[in-house]
């Protein structure tokens, strides 16, 4: 199985044949770096005793001038006993045709003999975000696989949301406990991502979200209002989480842009800018009466900007801000990149997007893996919003998108039922012209075999399962899912849940997580212990809006938690979420 599915396939025929046996040739070993055939090679299946094996030499050929091949593209022509891969003078659409070539040659399709391939992307960048800062930051061995799977999906982009969790040498109080990245384990990152032709675009939220550095008083000086405050959402913030918009706060993001940004070989910076809360509330506010909040938020973002472009960096931003104001957008800094990111089945990505469009900027969009606030997932809004994301993206001529995968609220989701999302975003943004439906079969059939290794094919289909568990509820509420709030939210949020809905959409509720994990069979005992804690953490959530015990689900939760956690990720961050669950233990 070829996946994403080429633009364009012709298959010779169907049936038995012998097993290919990928042979690079001469011309082909010249035109990569070692470190990408090295890992080409690991992915080779290796010749089989009682096997029939056919060794297949893949050739390759520049491009014509004549005939030009997008860029990142290739073609494939099948011969006599060689594979003819053509592709510019340009590694990545070398690259991508040869994994094209090991997932026919390995995948479960090799059965199908094939003519020829013709494939380039819709989208010149393919990412992923993840979030390292609430809570969890996984391992290396985590962070690998991870960017082996985007490498063999061909996606080229990697994100690291970054709040505190870098070591600064000069600011240990801020990471203390929360087993940051170090500058090392970030330049071996890079090489490894380079090796998979990923660029590591560095990520670090230097406007807003500085909650976890302002709590501390030797930073608090740059606090836009470093009180207590609660946000347009109700949520409460014991003190400020936004940088005064002044050269005290410049010169400190420039001190940290100098040690952290010199390990990243990319270009680019998200200096992220979204959701300042506070903004003038507190210091700027003289500045924001005179002149607007929205002036003031651009005049500070430009200097951002700015200050990112002296380091080298080309700067990205999230859109939601300026976007309140899409007149100021004209005003923005030059040569820099809106995110314009949103998470819901309905978000009005045209509209937005086309505030840059017709700017002629450079813009992504960001949709999300739905995972976060939702135990479960949120399959049916995940796979609207990314599809939407990426059509539009595609009808815009944006850069590309940007999947993000958030840890809000103690980052209990494990990474397993963020997998889905991730190949359905990458299918996508490689080939948006495919047939739904059967798209996302192929995606099933793809974790299955690769991800999670399941002969039994149940994984997959357990996962959607229980990421359908909260169409069930009349209540939708935003960037979460009512079975979350029913588990971690307190009695008002229940109530609305109670009152919204009905007793009969918690019973079916219930009966659906039943059935979602009956016919599950995995050898991955890991995989098996974290879809168990979700399905107990769900039934805490159904338990405590139908009014009963829930002591059992609550115990078997807290008590797998600690084991699930360190499996995949570094014991930084585990206590503060471990707290969420503390907060709901019942009595007794």
């Amino acid at each position: 199985m070829i996946l994403p599915l080429p633009k364009q396939i012709d298959i010779q025929s169907l049936g038995d044949r012998s097993i290919p046996e990928i042979r690079w040739g001469e011309d082909l070993i010249r035109s990569l770096p070692s470190a990408a055939l090295q890992f080409l090679d690991q992915q080779r299946l290796p010749p089989g005793s009682g096997k029939k094996w056919t060794e297949w030499v893949v050739k390759f050929q520049p491009a014509s001038p004549i005939a030009p091949i997008p860029n990142q593209g290739y073609e494939l022509q099948w011969g006599e006993g060689e594979i003819i891969l053509t592709a510019k003078n340009e590694q990545p659409g070398i690259f991508y045709g040869c994994i094209s070539i090991l997932q026919w040659a390995t995948g479960p399709g090799n059965t199908v003999m094939l003519q020829q391939v013709r494939d380039f992307p819709s989208l010149e960048s393919r990412g992923l975000m993840i979030d390292i800062s609430r809570c969890k930051v996984p391992t290396m061995k985590s962070l690998k696989a991870l960017i082996d799977e985007m490498a063999w999906l061909k996606m080229n982009q990697l994100q690291l949301y970054t709040e505190h969790t870098f070591a600064f040498k000069k600011h240990e109080t801020v990471w203390k406990g929360a087993s940051p990245l170090t500058r090392e384990d970030i330049q071996e990152l890079d090489a490894y991502c380079r090796a998979r032709y990923i660029e590591l675009v560095p990520n670090f939220n230097s406007f807003g979200h500085l909650e976890r550095w302002l709590k501390h008083p030797a930073y608090q000086h740059l606090a836009e209002h470093p009180e207590p405050f609660t946000n347009q959402y109700g949520t409460y913030y014991p003190n400020g989480a936004t940088l005064k918009p002044n050269q005290d706060s410049l010169d400190f993001l420039d001190e940290l842009y100098a040690e952290m940004l010199p390990n990243f070989s990319s270009p680019q910076l998200n200096i992220g800018g979204d959701e300042t809360w506070e903004l003038g509330r507190g210091w700027s506010k003289p500045m924001a009466d005179k002149i607007g909040k929205h002036q003031v938020y651009l005049n500070f973002l430009n200097q951002i900007c700015d200050l990112a472009r002296s380091h080298g960096k080309h700067p990205q931003f999230w859109g939601d801000i300026l976007l309140e104001k899409p007149e100021l957008t004209s005003s923005l800094s030059p040569e820099t990149s809106c995110l314009v990111w949103g998470y819901e089945a309905e978000h009005p990505f045209e509209i937005q997007a086309g505030v840059f469009a017709n700017l002629d900027r450079s813009f992504t969009l960001v949709p999300g893996t739905s995972s976060w606030r939702s135990l479960g997932g949120r399959f049916t809004n995940m796979k609207t919003n990314i599809e939407s994301a990426v059509d539009v993206a595609v009808a815009c001529k944006a850069r590309g998108v940007l999947l993000t995968d958030w840890g809000d609220c103690g980052h209990h989701q494990p990474w397993t039922f963020s997998w889905i999302p991730l190949i359905w975003s990458a299918c996508l943004s490689w080939n948006h012209h495919t047939d739904g439906f059967f798209h996302m079969e192929n995606v099933f059939s793809f974790a299955n075999q690769r991800i999670f290794n399941d002969s039994s094919n149940t994984v997959a289909q357990t996962l959607k399962a229980l990421g359908e568990i909260p169409d069930t509820f009349s209540t939708k509420p935003h960037n979460a899912s009512p079975i979350f709030q029913l588990c971690f939210g307190g009695q008002d949020q229940i109530l609305t849940i109670r009152t919204q809905g009905s007793r009969n959409e918690l019973l079916a509720a219930w009966e659906r997580l039943g059935a979602a994990t009956r016919n599950l069979a995995c050898n991955d005992q890991l995989l098996l212990q974290e879809i168990q804690f979700i399905e107990n953490l769900m039934k805490v959530g159904l338990l405590r809006g139908l009014k009963q015990p829930y002591q059992d689900a609550w115990e078997a939760a807290h008590a797998a938690y600690p084991n699930i956690w360190l499996a995949r990720n570094r014991p930084g961050g585990l206590e503060e979420s471990m707290g969420y669950l503390m907060a709901i233990q019942p009595d007794g």
